[in-house]
């Protein structure tokens, strides 16, 4: 739909941005908002709600909130199962993940997880969900048809693992680790096949699948790295805010977004980044 839409957690709102005019649509009452997902067949949007411990769901075309699901713990990242229609939202520095029930807007189930979550993706190739263990270097392999942790794998030498993405081409995950270390791991064996270095600090990567760049927030930079069939190549870096810690990319047009704050005000920023 040409979107950013922004987590304005301070603010208690969803921040919806138009990419064609730099312009908010519309700011909406979501509460402390962590954790995006989209449910693009079914237009709607849902957020986790770190103060209310509960997962709100907007409606996409009227971007009017439709359904708010209680949980018992405030929630952090979230990701979308497009198979099953199940959304995972994991709780905040807690042990387990929440199941919901996107279409009945009902909780449904709990996934224990072997250590304290941080960001989760759902890979409808391997049909799979992988999400990063940070206090454990560990990534961790879902089965949506169990809600039972199936696999897990280390990261190392990535430690305190916070990005990760998905490269379906490849069938690979990319994981990045706070140390400074971003490793490629393969989906059918859990081995770390490749392993690079990005600057320390970074929290949420984003991977540009047709110019193959990962792009990494790192404490005021963006650190850029190439894919390749052998594994990664370190680009380079460029300067962003200090307080730019999530981004996204547009898979149209290959900018980068990041969003920040300063002591009075919040921003999305665009970065183009040619010859790459």
């Amino acid at each position: 739909m040409g979107r950013i839409l922004a987590a304005h957690r301070e603010a208690k709102t969803l921040e919806v941005i138009d990419l064609k005019t730099g312009r908010p649509l519309k700011a909406i009452e979501v509460g402390h908002a962590q954790g995006v997902a989209v449910d693009s067949k079914n237009n709607k949007y849902f957020f986790g709600n770190e103060s209310e411990n509960s997962v709100v769901v907007v409606d996409s075309k009227t971007l009017l909130k439709i359904a708010e699901v209680k949980v018992d713990g405030p929630v952090d990242a979230i990701a979308f199962d497009e198979k099953n229609g199940m959304l995972y939202a994991a709780e905040d520095d807690g042990d387990h993940l929440w199941v919901i029930d996107t279409e009945k807007a009902k909780l449904v189930g709990v996934v224990s997880i072997p250590g304290v979550p941080e960001v989760l993706s759902f890979d409808p190739e391997t049909d799979k969900i992988y999400l990063n263990i940070k206090n454990k270097n560990t990534l961790v392999r879902i089965d949506p048809s169990t809600n039972k942790v199936d696999a897990v794998w280390p990261t190392l030498p990535a430690t305190s693992p916070h990005g990760l993405a998905i490269d379906k081409k490849r069938g690979r995950v990319y994981s990045a680790g706070g140390n400074g270390k971003l490793v490629a791991i393969d989906l059918k064996t859990g081995k770390v096949i490749s392993a690079v270095d990005i600057l320390p600090g970074v929290d949420q990567i984003a991977y540009d699948t047709e110019k193959e760049n990962i792009y990494g927030a790192c404490k005021g930079f963006i650190s850029i790295t190439k894919v390749t069939d052998d594994g990664l190549q370190e680009v380079g870096r460029i300067g962003t805010p200090k307080g730019a810690h999530t981004l996204a990319v547009d898979p149209a047009s290959h900018d980068v977004w990041v969003s920040f704050a300063d002591n009075l005000h919040s921003y999305v920023q665009k970065f183009k980044f040619e010859g790459h």
